[in-house]
C-alpha cells in the first residue's frame, strides 16, 4: 500500500512539471517570434489566464481535496457535479470575452478577451485535473497533461511562425484542452443541478478558498499593471520572465497545495509532531528547487539566454537574484497553507490573509512606483514573510488546540459538511437505526 502510494505521489510530481513548464515553453516559443512589445501583451494575458484559474480553483478542485465522504456513489455524484459547476458557471463570463473580442481596440483586450472566451474550456478542464488529483490518479492525468501541453507549444509555434497576433495564437493554444474535456462530458453530460449540488457540498471551503485566490489575484494584477504604468510593457515582460523562468517553483508549491494536500488528508488525523515533519521536508524542497534554478540562470551563457528569451533576456538578467528571492519568499507560503487546509482550518485563515493583503496592496505598488522592477520584487518578499510567520504562528496554536475525538475517521471528521451527517445516517445499518428508536 505504502509503495503503491509512493508511486502515485512520483507520478503527481511529474505532472506538476509538465504542467508548471508549459508556460516556461509557451513563453520561449513567444520570444522566438515577438518583439518585446508584444510578448509583454502576451505575458501579461498569461497572467490573467492563471490569475482566473486560481480564482476558480478555490471554489471547485481545491474544495473537493478536503471534503470526504462515507457513501462512494454520493462521492461519484459530487465529482460529476463539480464537472457540470465548472462548465456552466463559466458561460456567464465566455459571453463577457465574446463582448471585449468585438468591441477590442488593441491587442492586450483582446488577449484578456481571448481568455475569458476560452473560460469554459480552461475552467471545466483545471476542474478535471482535480478530480484525478483528488483521487490520487495522477499516472493517467500525467499522460492527459502531457499530450495537451504537446499540443498547445506546437500550436503556439506554427500560429506564431505564420505571422499570427499574439491573441489569436493564445487562442490556437488554449484550444487542446478540450479534447478531453469532450471525451468526458460525452459519457457524462452536465445537468442543471449540478451548480446547486456541488456548492452545496463545498459551501463550508469555497467562500474562504474563493477570498484566499482573490487577495492573490489582486497583488498579481496589481504589481503587474504598475510595472507597466511605471515601466512599460517591455519592463513588464521582463517582470513576468523572471517569474515564469523561476516556474520549477511552481512545480514545488502546485505540488504542495494539490497532490501532498490530497495524501495529507487521507493519512488521518494530523499532529504537531507530522506537521513538523511535513514542513522540513516542505521547505528542502522548496530551498532546493528554487536555489537550482537560480544558479542555472546565472549560469546560462547570454547567448544561451537571447535564445531562449530573446531581447527579453537582457533586461530580465539583471533581476535574476531578486526574483529568486521573491519565488521562494513567496513559495514558503505554502508550507503553513497546506497544513492549515489539513487541519481544515478556513476563515481565521482568511483573516490572517486579509491583515497582510490590505498591508500588501499598498506596499507593493507604492514601491514599484519608487523603486521599479526590482523593488516591486523585494516588497513581494517582505510581504510574503509576514504572511509565512503569521500563518505558522496559526498553525500551531491550531494543533496546540487540536484534540482527536472518537467519531473521527481516516476520512475526514464527520461533520465535515451537513450532507457527510446525512449519509452517514443514511449508511448505518439498518438494525442500529432501530435500535435507536426502540
Amino acid at each position: 500500500m505504502i509503495r503503491g502510494k509512493g508511486v502515485r505521489l512520483v507520478y503527481g510530481a511529474v505532472d506538476q512539471s509538465i504542467v508548471s513548464f508549459t508556460s516556461f515553453v509557451l513563453l520561449i516559443v513567444g520570444a522566438q517570434f515577438l518583439a518585446p512589445v508584444d510578448l509583454g501583451v502576451l505575458a501579461t494575458a498569461m497572467v490573467f489566464y492563471q490569475v482566473m484559474i486560481a480564482v476558480a480553483r478555490a471554489v471547485t478542485g481545491e474544495p473537493l481535496l478536503v471534503l470526504r465522504w462515507t457513501d462512494p456513489a454520493r462521492e461519484a455524484d459530487v465529482r460529476r457535479s463539480m464537472m457540470g459547476a465548472s462548465l456552466l458557471g463559466s458561460l456567464p463570463i465566455a459571453g463577457v470575452g465574446a463582448v471585449m473580442l468585438m468591441t477590442a481596440s488593441n491587442s492586450l483586450v483582446e488577449a484578456v478577451g481571448v481568455c475569458l472566451a476560452f473560460a469554459p474550456v480552461i475552467l471545466a478542464y483545471d476542474a478535471l485535473r482535480f478530480d484525478y488529483i483528488s483521487r490520487l490518479e495522477n499516472r493517467a492525468l500525467s499522460g492527459i497533461d502531457g499530450g495537451v501541453a504537446l499540443c498547445q507549444c506546437i500550436g503556439m509555434a506554427i500560429a506564431l511562425h505564420f505571422g499570427s497576433a499574439p491573441p489569436l495564437a493564445l487562442a490556437i493554444a488554449l484550444a487542446p484542452q478540450s479534447v478531453p474535456l469532450a471525451i468526458y462530458f460525452t459519457r457524462s453530460r452536465p445537468r442543471r443541478t449540478d451548480l446547486r449540488t456541488w456548492f452545496t457540498a463545498a459551501r463550508r471551503y469555497a467562500p474562504s478558498f474563493l477570498y484566499e485566490s482573490v487577495w492573490g489575484a489582486l497583488l498579481q494584477w496589481f504589481l503587474v499593471f504598475f510595472v507597466v504604468i511605471f515601466a512599460g510593457l517591455a519592463e513588464a515582460a521582463a517582470f513576468r520572465a523572471i517569474v515564469v523562468v523561476f516556474g520549477v517553483t511552481n512545480v514545488v508549491t502546485n505540488y504542495l497545495r494539490s497532490t501532498a494536500l490530497s495524501h495529507i488528508t487521507r493519512r488521518g488525523e494530523l499532529t504537531a509532531h507530522s506537521a513538523r515533519l511535513d514542513a522540513v521536508w516542505m521547505a528542502m524542497a522548496i530551498t532546493l528547487t528554487v536555489g537550482a534554478s537560480m544558479v542555472a540562470l546565472l549560469a546560462i551563457p547570454d547567448s544561451w539566454g537571447h535564445r531562449i528569451l530573446g531581447d527579453t533576456w537582457s533586461m530580465a538578467t539583471e533581476f535574476v537574484v531578486v526574483g529568486a528571492l521573491a519565488r521562494v519568499s513567496a513559495a514558503f507560503e505554502a508550507i503553513p497553507g497546506v497544513l492549515l487546509r489539513a487541519v481544515r482550518e478556513t476563515w481565521s485563515v482568511v483573516c490572517v490573509r486579509t491583515a497582510v493583503g490590505l498591508a500588501a496592496l499598498v506596499v507593493c505598488p507604492l514601491t514599484v512606483a519608487i523603486g521599479g522592477v526590482a523593488m516591486g520584487f523585494v516588497s513581494l518578499a517582505v510581504m510574503s514573510w509576514v504572511l509565512t510567520l503569521s500563518l505558522s504562528v496559526l498553525l500551531w496554536r491550531s494543533l496546540a488546540h487540536r484534540h482527536p475525538t472518537p467519531d473521527s475517521t481516516d476520512v475526514g471528521p464527520v461533520d465535515d459538511h451537513p450532507l457527510q451527517q446525512e449519509v452517514s445516517r443514511v449508511s448505518e445499518p439498518s438494525s442500529a437505526r432501530n435500535a435507536q428508536h426502540r
